[in-house]
């Protein structure tokens, strides 16, 4: 990417490309990309000065690529309008939009059974019944699950807790249901996503925080012996403070995994950055960055949670914005 390569986008609405069309009233374009249960979004924010733009209906498609001229843009997804508002003076429109995949379905309370199944055949089903495609991560795809109620609970819900319980980000992106390892830098195949190097130069700005309120030193997990007629209990990590999780699970294998889920969300958590830095579309939930030039404690591996990129085109042109935590 040269030094004067401009910010360049792409934007379809439905089967239409409107690039063009919108390219001159564009004031910005912010795209949220997150690595859980909450929602990537689009905002798209036009010069409305004559009250001639068409606005997109509820519940139209958006798809979005972002880059440089020259240098190819990265598709960032599709969005489904949900809100649009109007606001002046300056008469501005302002398009909101959230995951295509996020579907009403997906919150739709549900009460079923999964019983002497694998996580990879859970991730399956519910996938079919959203008309989308699987991509579980191989180590976690033939983990057996003995049985896992969903009572009354949203599909989003229950992939999202059994992720808690693994250690995994369960989401539906870009037409796949991911449920993949969090923290790792794993993409769902199980590879190592590719590690974006950041230097102190290539940042705008930075911030981190480091706090003791989520730290553990062992993690407790209890189930039920049925044979034995007991409790047991699970244990992940070593040392005080305690935290004994609530569930009682029902095999010593899903404690144990729930146990040391925990016990490395709990590490992740203690620690978090921001970085701020021209535009690197590349970026998204989950990658690997890789820091170096500052403080040790800012320094090393982090994931990224959320990443925020936004084009403005009347202020500081492309800029992306990542929120991390420390990796695994």
């Amino acid at each position: 990417m040269g030094l004067k390569a401009e910010p360049d986008f792409q934007l379809t609405l439905g089967d239409e490309d409107v690039t063009a069309r919108v390219r001159d009233r564009l004031l910005s374009l912010t795209v949220t990309d997150n690595s859980g249960e909450e929602s990537d979004t689009l905002e798209v924010r036009l010069d409305d000065r004559d009250n001639a733009i068409e606005t997109a209906r509820r519940g139209a498609v958006l798809s979005l690529s972002i880059g440089y001229e020259g240098d190819g843009l990265f598709h960032m997804g599709k969005f489904t309008v949900d809100e649009v508002t109007v606001e002046g003076p300056p008469d501005v429109l302002i398009i909101q939009a959230k995951a295509a995949d996020m579907r009403e379905g997906f919150k739709a309370q549900r009460t079923r059974s999964f019983t002497a199944t694998t996580i990879g055949a859970i991730v399956a089903d519910i996938a079919s019944d959203h008309r989308l495609t699987p991509a579980v991560a191989a180590e976690l795809a033939s983990v057996v699950i003995v049985h896992r109620d969903q009572t009354n609970e949203s599909d989003l819900h229950f992939l999202t807790r059994l992720g808690r319980d693994f250690g995994a980000v369960a989401a539906p992106k870009d037409g796949k249901l991911v449920f993949a390892p969090i923290g790792t830098g794993l993409s769902v195949s199980g590879a190592a996503m590719d590690v974006v190097t950041l230097d102190r130069r290539d940042l705008t700005r930075w911030s981190g925080k480091e706090a003791d309120r989520n730290s553990q030193g062992s993690v407790k997990a209890r189930w039920r012996d049925h044979r034995a007629a007991r409790t047991e209990y699970a244990t992940a990590g070593s040392g005080d403070p305690v935290k004994t999780l609530r569930p009682t699970y029902r095999d010593e294998a899903t404690a144990r995994a729930a146990a040391e889920a925990a016990l490395g969300r709990a590490d992740r958590d203690r620690a978090e950055v921001e970085l701020i830095l021209p535009g690197r579309a590349v970026i998204v939930a989950q990658t690997p960055i890789e820091v170096t030039g500052l403080r040790p404690e800012l320094s090393g591996r982090w994931i990224a949670k959320t990443v925020t990129h936004t084009l403005a085109f009347e202020g500081a042109g492309f800029t992306t914005t990542v929120t991390g935590s420390r990796a695994a």
